[in-house]
């Protein structure tokens, strides 16, 4: 019975991942509406979050953005298109995130990209994406 409560929690998991990934270009895709969308309370999904994720809601959801941010810089993604397409509202808060995130801005971000060969790129897209999913503090 033990297993059966485990694994249907990985499911759940698993369900909050995909759906903050189909959603993670609407601006408009919050907390709210991920719990709406698995139908639980908000609390709830905390509870669930924190224990698969080791972080907030809010924080994962960012997580995941600013992940994606990441393949796109490496592809050379421009900023003004970067922003709206992983569903932030400005590019104020977009920068905030990433730099409070990452410890870095969007242009030194870039300027590691245009430095470095292919195989080099993935080494950074690795260690960017590691600093990503560390705990909250």
């Amino acid at each position: 019975m033990e297993k059966a409560v485990l694994w249907r929690g990985k499911k759940r998991g698993i369900r909050i991942y995909h759906i903050i990934k189909k959603n993670r270009n609407n601006s408009e895709f919050n907390v709210k509406w991920l719990a709406k969308d698995m139908d639980i309370s908000y609390s709830y999904l905390y509870e669930i979050v924190y224990k698969f994720f080791d972080m907030s809601p809010q924080r994962l959801i960012e997580t995941i953005r600013l992940e994606q941010s990441i393949y796109l810089i490496s592809e050379g993604m421009k900023l003004i298109k970067l922003y709206r397409k992983l569903g932030y509202d400005n590019v104020r808060t977009f920068r905030q995130a990433f730099q409070k995130r990452l410890g870095m801005n969007y242009s030194n971000c870039r300027a590691l990209f245009e430095n470095g060969n292919k195989m080099n790129n993935q080494k950074i897209i690795q260690e960017l994406i590691a600093c990503l999913w560390e705990p909250e503090p």
